[in-house]
């Protein structure tokens, strides 16, 4: 009897259930993820659909404008064959009528060719006064003296807007300069 209470199944089951882990409780799967994966897989194919739309309309397209371009080409070449010939046809009536018109042409005379040499007159010093800036410089000597500047003009961009207004466009203008450099910098490290 020692055999049988020994080898108690009853007793087995029960200390393989107390060693083993309960299992997980498994949690329900939500729709959202297979919603997801359906969503992807019917982007792709309308995208694969779209390119191969896209790629056998592209052809008809192209067979399309190829036609109209030579029903172009044969037109204007037409067009400029017609205007050539009716060019020639007028250039043709215009050489037959017209007639050469008699000219009486003057006989050539005996004229004797005599080379002189002309003198080259020498600048005098004295008739450099009398230029157009001289003369008016003088004319206001003779007025009362030469203007003389009394003050600066005021009509530079510095007086209009103001010294701190130039100043932030300055520093506006390096800021800028900054986030261009920056951005460019961005972009280059993620290519």
């Amino acid at each position: 009897m020692s055999n049988i209470s020994d080898s108690n199944p009853l007793q087995e089951i029960l200390d393989q259930q107390s060693t083993t882990p309960p299992p997980r409780p498994r949690k329900p799967r939500s729709s959202f993820g297979a919603a997801i994966v359906i969503l992807v897989i019917l982007i792709g194919i309308t995208l694969v659909a779209l390119v191969y739309i896209g790629l056998s309309g592209r052809q008809t397209q192209l067979a399309s404008y190829n036609q109209t371009a030579a029903y172009i080409y044969a037109a204007n070449t037409a067009t400029v064959q017609a205007a050539t010939q009716q060019a020639n046809l007028e250039h043709r009536a215009q050489t037959q009528n017209a007639l050469p018109t008699p000219t009486k042409t003057p006989k050539p005379t005996n004229t004797p060719v005599i080379a002189q040499g002309t003198p080259t007159p020498l600048i005098n010093l004295a008739d450099l006064a009398h230029t157009a800036t001289l003369s008016a410089m003088l004319t206001q000597v003779a007025r009362g003296g030469l203007a003389t500047p009394t003050a600066l003009p005021k009509t530079g961009f510095a007086e209009d807007m103001g010294l701190p207004l130039l100043a932030m466009l300055t520093v506006l203008c390096i800021g800028l300069i900054l986030v261009v450099r920056r951005a460019r910098k961005e972009m280059n490290a993620r290519d």
